[in-house]
């Protein structure tokens, strides 16, 4: 493949946003890697442009269950776009989806990744993948109804999931007399991981139980009940039906009341979970979704042409319709909440 505009270095990333360099550049470095003139990709629109980021075949959109939902409506605008292009969704976990890249599908498979990958990590630094932040996505700690709680601060969610902290719902103001069950994702989560890093600030409690009701019998002496579970609906309809039950998921498919009735969206420190607001607001538990390839796509490749796309004004206008905030801006430019710290 074609190295990005301005050369390369080696063990870096394609983009790096603590440079706070315009995406303009890695725009260009996109396209020139997949062989698409800049002025034909970024233009007002017009057959000329949707040629260019149209591809003929399958693309694989791997890795995050957090991001499904609106993975799937890109997936429907870009096939209503391009009729010969084919695009499967497969949410199989961040972690899961970065590790299916290889060099051999590097033409025809895209992770979807919950936040950054660290600069220092394999991936990065050895194997060179390739990040291209999307859109802000906004995740939700959510409870059982019963447990008659609205709101903690962020302060109080520590507590909960600390050692020596509450183990039941009454300690907090109205809270109902009901214990605490953290219903978590399994390890290798990519929301878990930002829950642990960006809002807990220290690692979940040790599991401690398989059907979130009670303890195991072999881990009777933990302080409270947690399970894990390996997709953001499972964890939902888990709290959907168990009274005191917490975990966590991305908000709009929390926010389905249809679908988990009994499930209430907690406001952090007062703030609503919000991504448009997110930067504004302050909102702690939000976290750019980022694209990842394995180095930069072949020339002519169907990741090349789908990346070209994310950075059409077509694909901004899916993600706003999916209630999603984009990454990138008309002018090519970055929101900070995007870029890495």
């Amino acid at each position: 493949p074609a190295p990005p505009a301005g050369g390369a270095r080696p063990g870096r990333r394609w983009w790096d946003p603590r440079e706070r360099r315009s995406l303009s550049a890695a725009v260009a470095a996109l396209l020139f890697a997949g062989g698409v003139g800049a002025g034909r990709a970024m233009g007002a629109g017009g057959d000329a442009v949707e040629r260019s980021f149209c591809f003929r075949g399958t693309l694989h959109l791997v890795g995050s269950t957090a991001f499904e939902k609106t993975a799937d409506a890109i997936r429907r605008g870009y096939e209503a776009l391009c009729e010969d292009a084919r695009i499967e969704v497969e949410p199989i976990g961040s972690n899961e989806g970065v590790r299916a890249l290889t060099p051999e599908n590097a033409a025809s498979t895209i992770a979807m990744h919950d936040g950054h990958l660290e600069p220092d990590s394999d991936e990065i630094r050895a194997r060179g993948f390739r990040g291209f932040p999307v859109t802000l996505v906004a995740f939700a700690v959510v409870v059982h109804k019963d447990a008659n709680v609205t709101g903690l601060t962020v302060e109080e969610l520590r507590s909960v999931y600390s050692d020596g902290g509450p183990t039941g719902w009454s300690r907090f103001r109205g809270g109902a007399d009901v214990p605490i069950r953290m219903v978590s994702r399994t390890e290798g989560s990519g929301t878990r991981t930002i829950f642990e890093e960006q809002v807990l600030r220290q690692p979940e409690p040790e599991l401690s139980s398989r059907d979130c009701r009670r303890k195991d019998e072999i881990r009777a002496a933990a302080r409270v009940i947690r399970c894990e579970r390996s997709s953001q609906n499972q964890v939902l309809e888990t709290v959907n039906r168990l009274p005191g039950a917490i975990g966590y998921a991305e908000l709009h498919v929390a926010a389905d009341g249809r679908r988990y009735p009994n499930v209430r969206i907690l406001a952090l420190d007062g703030r609503r979970a919000d991504a448009a607001s997110a930067a504004a607001n302050r909102y702690p538990f939000a976290a750019p979704e980022v694209f990842y390839t394995y180095g930069a796509p072949p020339n002519d490749s169907p990741a090349s042409a789908f990346l070209t796309f994310m950075a059409s004004d077509q694909a901004r206008r899916i993600l706003r319709q999916a209630g999603a905030a984009p990454c990138v801006s008309r002018d090519t430019l970055v929101s900070a909440p995007c870029q890495a710290t």
